[in-house]
Parts: C-alpha cells; structure tokens; sequence
C-alpha cells in the first residue's frame, strides 16, 4: 500500500474518532476539549512522521542511548 493511502487512512481515521465524540463536546468544558483536541493532533503528526519516516527510533531506543554510558560506567554490561 503507498504512503498516499495509509495517510488517508489515517486522516480518515481521526476524522471518525472526532465526528463520534462531537456530541460530548456540546457538554464538556473548554480544557477537556483543547486536551482532546491537542492530544488528536499530536497522534495525526506522530502517524504522519512514522508514515513517511517508517525507520524513526522509538523511545526505548533513546532510553539506551541515554543510559548505556551509565551502563558503562557501573559495568552493568
């Protein structure tokens, strides 16, 4: 499958998950809102980046970069 159409996909996706809970917006308050808004964004630019970017390191990999020095250090290896 081409990138275009998994960011379709996935535009398609949030799209979804916002028009299901639209109607809880009517009732929330503005920070609950901006939270879930906020939050939905940065899910869509973290799929856009590991769309285009597939090989981008995860988070435990920059765990071990930042603590095999220590490693190192206290031959824990």
């Amino acid at each position: 499958m081409n990138t275009a159409g998994v960011l379709f996909g996935s535009i398609v996706v949030v799209v979804l998950i916002f028009l299901l809970e639209l109607p809880r917006f009517r009732r929330a308050e503005k920070k609950e809102k901006t939270v879930f808004l906020v939050l939905l964004a940065l899910g869509m630019a973290l799929a856009v980046v590991l769309i285009y970017f597939p090989d981008v390191p995860g988070p435990t990999q920059l765990v071990h970069y930042i603590f095999e020095p220590l490693a190192r250090v206290f031959k824990l290896e």
